[in-house]
């Protein structure tokens, strides 16, 4: 793999400018809430910074979170008690990130950019990457190289002023959907970049939609006797895939099974890279499909992440099901091996069809 032209031309300031940043100590002046705005000079796109580690062993990462949706996920994330409640947004999050890793972490393509790059007085190497919806981590077009330069440098301008005691991000009452902003100006000179204010009212900019049953199905499954079964339901990330490219799509497997014997009840796959909240939105119908060949409703069901609780609120409140929300031991291994082995039975190993298992 040889870098192109412009990446050769790009590299060395992005990690010259990654340097300063790190040797600027970050983390002593932001903390994980102290989120601020850059705009793309090249096309206005708006990202969120975020700062995180670099403290306790902890890696140092630098995450600018994309647009609306990109900040809504920044704060799903940072206001979780627990990760694994959201674990299934890690594969929705659209953003531009870099941190720091150990040579063994590096791809061919990390070695070839810091080939002839100096790394003195750094602990670490540093990487940058592109997350999409629906794909593993990849690395950046050249557009969002250029794009992450300018976010890296503009937050090390924001620590400046910070510790020169000319700026404060701590949020005023009445204010929480207001963020500090850098942003860039055409001048005679070149780019400058000024400072502003931008408002991110996300209940406005992203009104909630959740699936929701027929009210017909919703009246059948309330004619159905309630039993003593209770239920499971998770949200993982297949090893599956049937993309040969640079970039790896995440595959999403929906499981439910018996809460009490483990035992699978259902499986449903999608094609690798669609994105999450298209995945989730069918996954009510196969849940509905469950209980009805049951014969009886649950009388709870158990789930880890949020987003499988904002999807069967509607429907266990209606249906009179107890929704328990609440860390989950891992499936089985058995019971992993059993899905894989009807995958593998349905397509291959390396081309799953999309659709649903019954057991």
């Amino acid at each position: 793999m040889s870098l192109t032209q412009f990446e050769s031309s790009i590299y060395p300031t992005l990690v010259r400018n990654a340097s300063e940043l790190l040797e600027a100590k970050p983390w002593m002046s932001l903390e994980s809430t102290d989120v601020f705005a850059v705009q793309n000079p090249d096309s206005e796109e708006m990202v969120f910074v975020q700062v995180s580690g670099g403290v306790d062993q902890e890696p140092f990462m630098l995450t600018a979170y994309r647009g609306s949706r990109g900040l809504e996920i920044l704060w799903d994330l940072n206001n979780s008690p627990e990760e694994a409640f959201v674990s299934d947004l890690n594969y929705e999050v659209p953003a531009l990130f870099f941190t720091y890793v150990t040579e063994d972490e590096l791809d061919e393509k990390d070695k070839e950019v810091l080939e002839d790059i100096s790394l003195e007085g750094v602990e670490g190497y540093p990487v940058f990457r592109e997350c999409r919806p629906g794909f593993q981590p990849n690395h950046p077009s050249v557009e969002d190289l250029r794009f992450l330069s300018h976010v890296i440098r503009q937050t090390y301008e924001v620590v400046q002023k910070i510790k020169e005691g000319t700026l404060s991000l701590e949020v005023a009452e009445g204010q929480e959907d207001d963020y500090f902003l850098r942003k860039p100006v055409e001048s005679d000179g070149g780019l400058v970049w000024e400072d502003a204010r931008i408002n991110m009212d996300l209940d406005e900019k992203l009104p909630k939609k959740y699936p929701k049953l027929k009210r017909a199905e919703i009246a059948t499954l309330k004619e159905l006797p309630l039993g003593n079964r209770q239920l499971r339901m998770d949200l993982l990330v297949s090893p599956f895939t049937t993309d040969d490219s640079d970039e790896i799509p995440a595959t999403f497997l929906f499981t439910i099974s018996d809460y009490e014997s483990g035992d699978l009840l259902a499986a449903r796959i999608d094609e690798p890279g669609v994105k999450l909240q298209k995945f989730r939105d069918s996954l009510l119908t196969t849940f509905n499909e469950v209980i009805v060949r049951m014969g009886e409703r649950p009388s709870a069901v158990h789930v880890e992440a949020y987003s499988l609780c904002d999807m069967l609120g509607d429907v266990v409140g209606k249906a009179e099901i107890e929704l328990a929300h609440h860390l989950l031991p891992p499936l089985r291994e058995a019971e992993m091996d059993a899905i894989y082995r009807r995958l593998e039975e349905r397509g291959g190993r390396l081309s799953v069809s999309p659709g649903k298992i019954m057991f």
